[in-house]
């Protein structure tokens, strides 16, 4: 476009026999850096921050041959979870992150949450 003056005002910088190598033989030669770590970002124990989602129900049974029915199953699910997390590994939940939706908003999960001094954070709803 330039040697057609096409646009104006333009300088073109002089080839140079370096580049003509090419384009491709130039990034296999690059060496690709992992990304580094954030410093400041928050770090969890094992089982300090629960994510929780329900889906539909399932066809087939868990392994342990339980299976959500119903989404009002879900809280006692998730309690029942929680204590045997919290027996089994000796470990405190601390925080249990889950959308908005009407089954994680009842007063008696609410309550449990407050009684064990879990944290209960809301996330974006369709997120996953």
């Amino acid at each position: 476009m330039v040697s057609k003056n096409m646009i104006k005002d333009v300088k073109i910088p002089p080839r140079s026999s370096e580049s003509s190598v090419r384009r491709g033989c130039q990034e296999e030669e690059m060496v690709q850096h992992l990304f580094q770590s954030i410093p400041n970002e928050r770090h969890y124990d094992p089982f300090e921050l629960l994510h929780i989602d329900t889906c539909d129900p399932m066809e087939a049974d868990s392994l342990v041959g339980a299976n959500l029915r119903a989404k009002f199953d879900s809280e006692t699910r998730i309690k029942k979870y929680i204590v045997a997390v919290q027996m089994q590994y000796d470990c405190t939940v601390k925080y249990a992150r889950h959308n908005v939706a009407r089954e994680f908003a009842t007063p008696s999960l609410k309550a449990f949450y407050d009684d064990q001094g879990i944290e209960q954070q809301a996330t974006a709803p369709y997120a996953h």
